[in-house]
């Protein structure tokens, strides 16, 4: 096997310096596959070299990988179905598409687009028409090298889109798309030796070296977070992108949020409307996950009073920025709110919950259902139903049942007057916007 790697090493660097229109002769299959596992076992220290100065890069401060698409599309990734299709879009799709694109023409029988060009020359003479067949041909011996290389760069290049523009972007462009030159020289090389479809098995199998197989690690770990104290218990893990329920509940003794997103669990803990919270990675943020928070101090006293929920949303809070790995920026801007007031606080009292246990606040297409919720929360509930600043100012710290549609904004106004004695009065306010940074 040595030999065999050695001498695709002394081909292949043969094959870079003057490249050449000349497929090998036949060989069989074995000895095409020791030639693929060979250009691997090659690719894979280059690879490492350039991953590394990447990442040197990445610590000088000059590169930041969480630009690319594709490590943002990593991170949203959280079951194993979704992880079967994005292995399949990357390992099957996505390397049969890029090799027909471009690799396919670097046999100059398969460059459909030169034969078009050259049949459309017919239409001006059958002596011109050889005659440009003839100059095509001249050039696609003699300039091979460029038009080999041409794809090879061309390849790399695509891979800058995967990036979000930046200065540091382009002036780095020619290590960030280093790796994709060196896979498209390799894949170059074999298909004009062997055929397209080792080209692609090449292809396909570096992707499955260096992006499924970490990918496959990162599903299977850190997915969850348990955190233990003598005062409280927390479980953090990844739930599925589209559930059918979603759950979100205080209690003395728990805080549960089942299939919520990130970003409404953020604002719960802010004690912020979702309207008002941003950040510079909405898919992350945006991700489903569940919480299930224990107070094992609740277990001392059963007078709700002596629950500090302050303290239970900071612990919270705290972990989830060290297991996310964000920080809160906060800045003032004006914003139009509509302020929700009391106008018969007689209507009103007859909201009134009864129990002082449970709290649900449920956002649906159509309507928000609050039971024994604050008005914090169902103003919090009004303005992600209705897509608008809504401000509790009913200046009541008792906890109240309502149902609201949110599908027309007037007909809402009117129910809020009529069933619940509540008003919307529209002004404009400096808001305090907080952006979440990861």
């Amino acid at each position: 096997m040595f030999y065999f790697l050695k001498a695709t090493y002394l081909d292949l660097l043969s094959f870079l310096k003057t490249p050449a229109d000349q497929p090998d002769p036949v060989q069989s299959r074995s000895e095409k596959a020791k030639k693929l596992l060979s250009l691997l076992i090659i690719n894979i220290p280059i690879m490492v070299i350039l991953m590394g100065v990447l990442s040197g890069l990445e610590a000088l401060g000059l590169f930041k990988p969480e630009t690319n698409i594709m490590t943002k599309l990593l991170k949203t990734i959280s079951t194993w179905p979704s992880i079967f299709i994005l292995i399949f879009v990357l390992v099957i799709l996505i390397p049969f598409l890029e090799e027909l694109i471009f690799r396919l023409y670097l046999r100059y029988k398969y460059n459909y687009l030169a034969h078009f060009f050259i049949f459309m020359t017919s239409i001006a003479g059958v002596k011109f028409h050889k005659k440009t067949e003839a100059r095509v041909n001249h050039f696609w011996v003699k300039r091979y090298k460029i038009v080999f290389y041409f794809s090879a760069v061309l390849f790399g290049l695509v891979h800058l889109s995967n990036y979000e523009y930046s200065i540091l972007v382009i002036l780095f462009s020619p290590l960030i798309v280093a790796p994709q030159f060196v896979v498209g020289l390799f894949c170059g090389y074999l298909r004009v030796r062997h055929g397209l479809v080792w080209g692609y098995f090449m292809h396909a199998m570096h992707n499955a070296i260096f992006l499924c197989i970490p990918l496959i690690f990162m599903a299977s770990s850190n997915k969850n977070l348990t955190n233990e104290t003598d005062t409280y218990s927390l479980k953090i893990e990844e739930s599925i992108p589209r559930p059918l329920q979603s759950i979100s509940y205080f209690r003395i003794d728990s805080v549960v949020f089942k299939n919520v997103t990130l970003k409404s669990i953020l604002a719960e803990l802010l004690s912020k409307d979702e309207m008002l919270l941003k950040s510079n990675d909405e898919p992350f943020i945006n991700k489903m996950i569940i919480l299930k928070y224990k107070n094992k101090l609740a277990k001392k006293t059963s007078d709700k009073k002596d629950i500090d929920y302050p303290l239970i949303r900071k612990n919270i809070l705290d972990q989830l920025s060290k297991w996310y790995d964000f920080k809160i920026k906060n800045e003032i801007n004006p914003q139009e709110v509509w302020e929700l007031y009391v106008e018969d606080s007689t209507l009103f009292a007859k909201s009134i919950a009864d129990s002082a246990l449970t709290n649900t606040v449920n956002t649906s297409f159509s309507e928000v259902s609050a039971t024994n919720a604050s008005m914090w929360g169902v103003a919090k509930g009004l303005t992600g139903g209705c897509k608008k600043f809504i401000i509790d100012k009913t200046s009541t710290k008792k906890r109240h049942t309502l149902k609201l549609q949110t599908n027309d904004f007037e007909a809402l106004q009117k129910q809020l007057i009529t069933e619940y004695g509540l008003t919307l009065k529209q002004t404009t306010k400096e808001l305090e916007f907080t952006t979440i940074e990861f």
